[in-house]
């Protein structure tokens, strides 16, 4: 994906959202990432990973067409530690795009999300099959 493919797909996750303001807002959020790690701060998006800063120490390496050893000076990297969730997605796992809030029930991505279903006065009655059900469609909702 470009970045321009990105740009388009946060357009079209958002309501009334330009191209326009999107690019913007992905270029605000790209620079405020290089910032604080720049500045040796370290950035954590729960759910997706942490950003930080790294330092590489100095080292001898080998010229691979010659042989001779050279020196590589210390350098700073970038280092990124992938979140839970990200792991999740990546391993067939599903990513939550949007998460319902309820009441009242906010539009959501999941073609399972239905409100939730009405409970009875006595929920200790209920079949155990019926609480699976409202257990795993309001799982559905909030893992989108």
């Amino acid at each position: 994906m470009t970045k321009s493919e990105l740009i388009d797909a946060v357009a079209r996750g958002v309501d009334g959202l330009t191209k326009t303001k999107a690019e913007q807002v992905l270029n605000a959020t790209l620079d405020a990432i290089v910032e604080a790690v720049g500045r040796g701060e370290t950035l954590s998006l729960i759910g997706f990973g942490t950003f930080s800063k790294g330092e590489r120490g100095e080292r001898m390496a080998r010229n691979p067409r010659t042989g001779e050893e050279i020196r590589v000076e210390a350098a700073k990297t970038v280092k990124f530690k992938a979140g839970q969730r990200f792991k999740d997605a990546v391993n067939g796992g599903r990513w939550p795009v949007t998460r319902c809030m309820r009441p009242p029930h906010n539009t959501c991505r999941s073609r399972s999300c239905s409100p939730a279903p009405r409970r009875s006065r006595n929920a200790s009655m209920r079949r155990r099959s019926d609480i699976a059900a409202s257990l795993a469609m309001s799982m559905a909702c909030s893992m989108v």
